[in-house]
């Protein structure tokens, strides 16, 4: 770079050398031209003063032979001496004339060449100056240059400087990584938060909109709307008696398992419980080990762990079915009520001009009574899959009577609660749970209370590699 700078001034002063020598060549050419231009005007005049010399001659050499002869010339003679003077003359004057042209001329041309020479001398002294500068600037230059030298030294040590910061920086920048994935995780966060938030507002804009538009419809509305609007609430009362006579058939029913469950609470316990005391006082004494050795005593447990386990999961599958009796009312009246609503939005779109008042109202009603009407959707079907995995439990029992019970606990995720609450509900073996489809392990995470443990737990899985032989 430094090459190419030097090699560009020198280069530039070179060039405002020759500029200034070739504008004073030019300016001298020019003059030496104008001088060329007066010599030839000089030399003209000359001639000019020449010939009118000549003819000045001629006049007096003609007058004086006038007067030698006396004054006796005959008048056709002294003619043409008149004439020639009277040419002469004429010449002589226009001699002159041209004479004072030149001579203005000439001045004219001193005038301009002198003035060339002054501005040529301007030129050369400007061209001079302008080569001063130049060299200063040079000078000016050359000591930026070893300015630029140091400064470029300094900018090396700089780098190096900069370098081992740098890397300090980077050092620091890596053992900040863990909290920048934490910062992007929080911000990740954040961003879903605001994303909700925006919805929230979006659905709380949407909805004041709604409302603002459903006011200046109620505002706008006619004697029509309100008549339609009166009709509807007749309808909405007629509905409500109807679901307050199925809320009173469903106390009825309620009150009914309720009295049943009392009564199941007061019978006597079954047959088999006197049976099961002493084996749980068997333990007690040293040689109990030995005793469970026995076959006699461990198959006649089994066989009461069987018939208690049917019995319990029987007293469940009566309590669901108890329970879904009332739910399946339920869900037919909300059935009813969710199709009247359907066609009374479906008559009142058909009016015209439509009702929007009335049928705004009844769109909401429509809205919330099928709500309703899935959550009830929801509860029994939830029912009848408890009752169908609860079925297929309890054939399950009955087939495995007659083999040991499996200890449950093994499985990562049931305990000794658990595994108890299991058996009362028929489940002995491990392959039990390993044969488990979707539909029973929602119905025995409700059952058992614990929501999707099973499947965090992964009890299938577990339950697979226990049952291999």
């Amino acid at each position: 770079m430094s090459s190419t700078f030097w090699f560009l001034l020198e280069f530039t002063v070179l060039l405002a050398l020759a500029a200034g020598v070739f504008a004073w060549l030019g300016w001298m050419w020019r003059g030496s031209e104008r001088g060329d231009r007066v010599k030839k005007l000089q030399a003209e005049v000359e001639e000019q003063r020449r010939m009118a010399r000549t003819a000045m001659d001629e006049r007096d050499a003609a007058r004086a032979e006038v007067t030698n002869t006396g004054g006796s010339v005959h008048v056709s003679d002294a003619a043409p001496l008149i004439q020639a003077n009277e040419a002469l003359e004429s010449e002589n004057i226009r001699l002159r004339e041209e004479r004072k042209t030149l001579e203005a001329r000439l001045a004219t041309l001193q005038a301009d060449n002198a003035h060339l020479f002054s501005q040529s001398s301007a030129s050369l002294a400007e061209a001079l100056k302008k080569t001063h500068q130049l060299e200063a600037d040079l000078a000016v230059a050359q000591a930026f240059a070893s300015e630029v030298s140091t400064l470029r030294q300094q900018l090396a040590d700089a780098k190096v400087a900069h370098q081992s910061e740098v890397s300090t920086i980077q050092q620091k920048l890596d053992a900040a990584d863990s909290t920048e994935d934490q910062l992007s995780a929080l911000r990740d966060q954040n961003t879903s938060l605001n994303e909700e938030l925006q919805k929230a507002q979006t659905s709380l804009a949407a909805a004041n909109a709604e409302k603002a538009a459903i006011q200046e419809k109620l505002a706008a509305s006619t004697a029509e709307a309100q008549n339609d609007l009166q009709t509807a609430r007749s309808e909405i009362s007629a509905l409500e008696q109807k679901l307050v006579q199925t809320t009173t058939e469903l106390q009825k029913v309620q009150n009914e398992i309720a009295a049943l469950q009392q009564k199941l609470a007061e019978a006597p316990p079954p047959a088999p419980q006197p049976v099961v005391q002493p084996v749980v006082e068997a333990p007690a004494p040293a040689p109990a080990p030995k005793v469970e050795k026995a076959a006699p005593k461990p198959r006649a447990t089994k066989k009461k762990a069987a018939t208690s386990t049917a019995h319990n999961a029987q007293e469940k599958l009566a309590q669901i079915e108890t329970a879904l009796a009332p739910q399946l009312a339920v869900l037919a009246a909300l059935t009813q009520e969710r199709d009247d609503w359907q066609r009374r939005v479906t008559l009142l779109e058909s009016k015209t001009p439509p009702d929007l008042a009335g049928l705004g109202l009844s769109r909401r009603s429509l809205a919330s009574s099928a709500e309703r009407l899935s959550e009830a959707q929801a509860a029994v079907e939830s029912l009848q899959n408890q009752q169908r995995a609860l079925h297929k439990t309890i054939q399950q029992a009955t087939d495995l009577a007659s083999q040991p019970d499996d200890d449950l606990t093994k499985i990562k995720g049931i305990k000794g609660v658990l595994s108890e609450q299991l058996h009362a509900l028929g489940i002995r073996t491990w392959r039990q749970i390993a044969e488990w489809n979707d539909d029973d392990l929602r119905a025995f995470s409700e059952l058992l209370a614990f929501k999707n443990r099973a499947t965090r737990d992964h009890w299938q899985e577990q339950a697979k590699l226990l049952a291999q032989p």
